[in-house]
């Protein structure tokens, strides 16, 4: 019995019209044969709103609560969804995290997973029933309700996948797949037909947000194709798997986050402990003596700002209002002529570099620019379409 895992996430569940249009879908997929679970996201910015809520109510909220407390909005997205599927002639059931058997280890906020016991699911596919799973969420051996951090639905799609045996898992956003840069800023994007597993990841760890890194490398240890895909569309879009030529030496997709600060802590014990803490993923950092820095996008505030408190910890220097810039594609580790024509470009410009990050498959500069815009064509119609 082959099945396919689709997670659909939060803007393609934002509303009660898209919620049934995905229904509409779901139904017709299941009607022509596909054995299918599917994994949702919380409704449109859910997520978000609880938790403004709970700060609202307490400047510190202890984490165990705020997992009870956001993993309600993808119960809710379950419900509709299985209520919807139901009304279009569909057998189907909708299990939490929980129900669904991911256990995970009891880190609140950001927690792994450990094991899928997906017993149940299993079960409901047997009497010909279509699955829904709310992602993001799972359990942990003292059976405490836990959360998988940002885009944690994601990963909870391809580990059920790896663990079905799936053929497929097929990951629906707002947009046709993974493109070499941002469409809403460059006019000559291409639509990425295949990136290998760590290329994407590391276009994933650079910001861009159509799929988790976690999920990726979970997609690479298992070896689970992985399909990005519109949930507007439902046409094919960015297959990532293995990688086709190791040798071949390009740029395959540019991206820029901005909001990113930098802070700058005393490399002490505290330092140590703060990375033990963070919840979330850091752009890069570096260490120089007895210094730390942090690159992290705005966003992690807050939540970085309550664990300084709480280890009474002082800044040294805090900057905002940062760019991360990065070049994505196979083969960058150790290519130094890529390098040097990355900082010549940059110096032809009079732009400082705050920090430079050379990894597996990209590189990343921090950079402080009021003309991103102009920045970003230029370096996609140097690095990609070899133009200047």
């Amino acid at each position: 019995m082959e099945i396919t895992v689709k997670k659909f996430g939060g803007t393609s569940l934002a509303s009660i019209q898209r919620i049934r249009k995905i229904a509409q879908n779901l139904a017709e997929a299941k009607k022509a044969g596909e054995n299918i679970v599917t994994v949702v996201s919380a409704m449109g910015n859910t997520t978000d709103n609880l938790s403004r809520l709970a700060y609202k109510v307490s400047d510190h909220p202890g984490k165990r609560e705020m997992d009870m407390l956001v993993t309600a909005g993808e119960r809710i997205s379950m419900s509709l969804l299985s209520i919807a599927l139901q009304d279009f002639g569909i057998e189907s059931i909708s299990f939490t995290g929980s129900q669904s058997g991911i256990i995970t280890d009891c880190n609140h906020g950001n927690a792994r997973i450990l094991d899928v016991k997906a017993f149940r699911i299993k079960e409901e596919l047997a009497k010909g029933k279509l699955v829904i799973v709310a992602g993001f969420q799972g359990v942990s051996a003292e059976k405490e309700v836990t959360t998988l951090g940002r885009g944690g639905s994601d990963t909870s799609a391809v580990a059920l996948a790896a663990y079905l045996k799936a053929v497929k898992c097929e990951i629906y956003t707002d947009v046709a797949g993974i493109f070499s840069s941002d469409p809403n800023m460059i006019e000559s994007v291409k639509l990425i037909k295949h990136i290998d597993y760590n290329s994407c990841i590391a276009l994933a760890m650079a910001g861009a947000k159509v799929i988790h890194p976690r999920a990726v490398e979970f997609a690479k240890i298992y070896g689970i194709d992985v399909e990005v895909k519109s949930s507007f569309t439902f046409t094919p879009g960015t297959m990532i798997g293995k990688e086709i030529d190791m040798e071949e030496r390009r740029v395959t997709a540019i991206t820029a986050t901005d909001r990113v600060c930098s802070l700058e802590l005393k490399n002490d014990k505290s330092a140590e402990i703060l990375f033990e803490r963070i919840g979330f993923t850091l752009f890069s950092y570096k260490i120089d003596n007895d210094m730390l820095t942090l690159f992290f996008d705005e966003v992690n505030r807050e939540e970085l700002d309550g664990i300084l408190a709480e280890l009474e910890c002082q800044p040294v220097k805090m900057r905002e209002e940062l760019t991360c810039i990065s070049l994505i594609g196979s083969g960058a580790v150790g290519n130094m002529p890529l390098v040097a024509k990355v900082l010549a470009f940059f110096q032809e410009r009079k732009i400082g570099i705050e920090n430079l990050m050379n990894s597996l498959n990209g590189i990343s500069i921090f950079i402080k620019t009021d003309d991103l815009d102009t920045i970003m064509n230029d370096l996609h119609k140097r690095f990609i379409e070899g133009m200047i």
